[in-house]
Order: structure tokens, then C-alpha cells, then sequence
């Protein structure tokens, strides 16, 4: 069965960047071990971190300059507990 031609608009210039932030979440996932929804989470946490666009840290790391190791949430920045009584 052959499949229908996908719609122009996909390969369009406006998609690009999606593109680009897709393949980081993927490298989230595969590199942290992490849903696609947690790598989109930690994604858009980690840029607003760093005052980036998620399309700008997403550039970053497919292009080799950050590593997704370096977004790994460290326990620091995890809330801290208080102690039990």
C-alpha cells in the first residue's frame, strides 16, 4: 500500500526548529533514561535555568555544545526535606 506525499508545511522553514527539539529530547531519553515527557520537562526547566529559549538549549546540544549529562537534575536541586520530629 503506498502512503500519501506528507503535507509541504513539515518540511517548512517554521518546523525546522521542532525539529531540532525533538531530536534533543530524544537524546534525553536515550542519554538520562527518561520518558519523552520528562526529557520535555527537564528541557524546558534546565532553559529557563539558563535564560535560553528551549529552541536555543535544544540547538546547543544537538549540536554538541552542552551535554544532556550537564542537565541531569543533581540533589541539589531537589527541594530539601525538613526533618521528621
Amino acid at each position: 500500500m503506498d502512503q500519501d506525499p506528507e503535507p509541504a508545511w513539515l518540511d517548512g522553514p517554521l518546523t525546522r526548529p521542532r525539529d531540532v527539539f525533538w531530536q534533543a529530547v530524544g537524546r534525553c531519553v536515550e542519554g538520562l533514561g527518561m520518558d519523552g515527557a520528562q526529557a520535555q520537562e527537564l528541557l524546558r526547566a534546565r532553559a529557563l535555568h539558563l535564560d535560553l529559549t528551549v529552541d536555543e538549549l535544544a540547538r546547543d546540544i544537538t549540536r554538541g555544545q552542552v551535554s544532556v549529562q550537564r542537565l541531569r537534575p543533581s540533589s541539589a536541586d531537589e527541594p530539601s526535606q525538613a526533618p521528621t520530629a
